[in-house]
Parts: structure tokens; sequence; C-alpha cells
């Protein structure tokens, strides 16, 4: 008579904060997500959603001066609204609000609805180790996405000197022949 055991193990919150950890920290290394600010703040919700007991939670990332990338879940539209229309006061206690820095000026946010009742709050040294991590990718994001654009622009040096110097070697030839 052969049994059939469940060999599943349910994490318990301490794994789950240090997997959330690790994975964040993984997703670093990973050039698709750190392509551009969307990409990036969906990657982490992604990742959040997963080993999180929060039923909702948004990550904004104010990606340059005029623009910013924000991902949600657990929420609808109008409710997204309400959660950033709180003109500074809160809309309820067990929000948790993380406020995200780079080179000391606030660069995103992380909003979370408190876990429900029957899981463990979320402790506030998880919640510092959470909030340092995002600095750290929002940071090399930022990083990657300057790179990005220096080479871009360094490519289009190359071209325009390029085609300036076929310019000129045409020229020279016209010149050559009369």
């Amino acid at each position: 008579m052969a049994l059939n055991m469940d060999s599943t193990t349910v994490a318990g919150p301490q794994v789950r904060a240090w997997e959330l950890l690790a994975n964040l920290a993984d997703s670093g290394q990973n050039q698709a997500t750190m392509q551009d600010a969307q990409s990036f703040v969906q990657s982490v919700v992604t990742i959040l959603r997963s080993h999180l007991a929060c039923p909702w939670g948004v990550f904004v990332l104010q990606a340059s001066v005029d623009s910013e990338a924000r991902a949600s879940w657990g929420l609808t539209d109008s409710q997204l609204q309400e959660v950033f229309v709180h003109n500074g006061h809160r809309l309820d206690d067990s929000l948790i609000e993380l406020p995200l820095h780079c080179a000391e000026q606030q660069v995103g946010t992380l909003v979370l609805a408190a876990p429900p009742s029957p899981e463990p709050s979320l402790p506030p040294a998880f919640l510092q180790a959470l909030a340092r991590q995002l600095e750290l990718l929002i940071t090399h994001h930022l990083r990657e996405a300057k790179q990005q654009q220096l080479e871009a622009k360094h490519q289009q040096e190359i071209a325009m000197l390029q085609a300036a110097a076929s310019l000129n070697l045409h020229e020279f030839g016209q010149t050559d022949l009369r």
C-alpha cells in the first residue's frame, strides 16, 4: 500500500521575506527588466506580489523629471486613484508607505495594504530592508538607463563623424578630378 504524502512546505513569513529580498536582488541582473522604467516597475511588482501577503500594493517610480512609471496589484483604476488623491493624508492607518530615495532625492514610493489579520504584520526591520533593496535596484536601473543614453549618443556621434568623413572624401575626390 503506497501512501501519497504531500511534501509541499508552506514557507513562513521570514522565509518569504528572505526569498523576496533575494529575488529582488537577482532581478537586477536581468537586463531585460532594466531596459525601461515601466518594465522595471512591472517586474518589481510581480516579485512583490508573489512574496507578500498584502492584498494590494502600488509601486511608483519617478522615471524622469516629467514622467513616472507605475504598476500595482489588487486595485481597480478608481481605487488606485483614491490612493494617490489623499493630499498628503493617509486614507487608512493600515497603509504602509515607503518613500524610496536615490542620491538624497525621493525617486519613488511603495504603498502596501497591511496583510490580512491571520498573516503577521510586516516588521519595521523588514520594511527598512525592503526599502533599501528597492533603492539599490532603482539606483542600478537609473545607472543602466544613463549608460544606454550615453551609448546611444556615442553611436550618433560616430555616425555623424562617419558621414562627415565620407562627405569630405567625396569632396576631396571631386577637387582632385578638376
